[in-house]
C-alpha cells in the first residue's frame, strides 16, 4: 500500500506541470536524456535545435518553442551582489505559454537578438 501511494504521488507530480498556463492541456515538454563516458545518466528538459524545424512540419502543432536555460551566475558592482537566473527563448513563448508583460508589447518582445525580458522581481533588484 505504501508503494502504491508512492507511485500515486509521484504520477499527480508527473501530471502538474505549468498547469497555471492557460491550455495547459495543449501543452507538452519533452525530456532529452544523455549518457556520459562513465555510464551516469542526464535528464533535460530541452531538445537539440533542430527538432524544432521537424515538428513544425505538422499540422498538428501549433507552435513550438524552446526554452535553455544558459546563465546561472552572480553580477556584482561596488557591495552588491545579484544572483541571476537566465534562459534563451523565441519570440512564440509568451504566447505559448500565455504569460503577460506588465511593460512592453508582447508582440515585439523578443524579436531582436540580446533583447531581454526580466520578471519585477529582477528590475527591483537592478533598478
Amino acid at each position: 500500500m505504501c508503494v502504491c501511494m508512492m507511485v500515486m504521488i509521484r504520477i499527480k507530480d508527473q501530471f502538474s506541470y505549468d498547469t497555471f498556463h492557460p491550455n495547459a492541456d495543449r501543452l507538452y515538454r519533452i525530456v532529452s536524456q544523455a549518457k556520459n563516458k562513465n555510464a551516469d545518466v542526464f535528464r533535460f528538459a530541452s531538445t537539440p535545435l533542430p527538432l524544432q524545424r521537424e515538428m513544425s512540419q505538422y499540422d498538428m502543432i501549433d507552435d513550438v518553442v524552446n526554452v535553455y536555460p544558459a546563465i546561472q551566475e552572480k553580477a556584482s558592482f561596488q557591495a552588491k551582489t545579484l544572483h541571476l537566473d537566465a534562459s534563451f527563448t523565441q519570440p512564440a513563448f509568451l504566447s505559448v505559454f500565455g504569460f503577460s508583460l506588465e511593460i512592453g508589447n508582447p508582440k515585439t518582445a523578443l524579436q531582436s537578438p540580446n533583447s531581454v525580458i526580466i520578471s519585477r522581481e529582477t528590475a527591483d533588484k537592478f533598478f
